[in-house]
């Protein structure tokens, strides 16, 4: 996980058009393993017979971060620029992906 925020962080760098093509084509071959990834630790941690809402859950949550995330850019890039908002938003990516993995008590979303 921590890749693939790193792998978005470096999409800022690039000030021509064939280093940004090579490096969203790295950063998209980390998306695919990063999702299997949460999947994965998903089905493992999730009570038996709740997969279905933790999945509901997690997507909502994936959906309503993208959201917030777009909406966040736009405003920065519109009051900085877009190497601000670029860079922002990875190291926070970065920095939550470092926790995946790890034990976090219970929410209480699951009955």
């Amino acid at each position: 996980m921590l890749g693939l925020g790193t792998g978005y962080a470096l999409l800022a760098l690039p000030s021509a058009y064939l280093p940004l093509a090579v490096l969203l084509v790295l950063a998209g071959t980390l998306l695919a393993p990063a999702s299997v990834i949460c999947s994965t630790l998903l089905d493992d941690v999730a009570p038996s017979g709740t997969v279905t809402e933790a999945y509901a859950v997690m997507v909502t949550g994936i959906v309503a971060g993208i959201a917030v995330g777009q909406a966040l850019g736009g405003s920065i890039i519109e009051s900085a620029s877009y190497d601000t908002a670029a860079l922002s938003k990875n190291l926070k990516s970065a920095g939550r992906g470092s926790r995946v993995g790890r034990q976090q008590p219970p929410l209480g979303v699951f009955p």
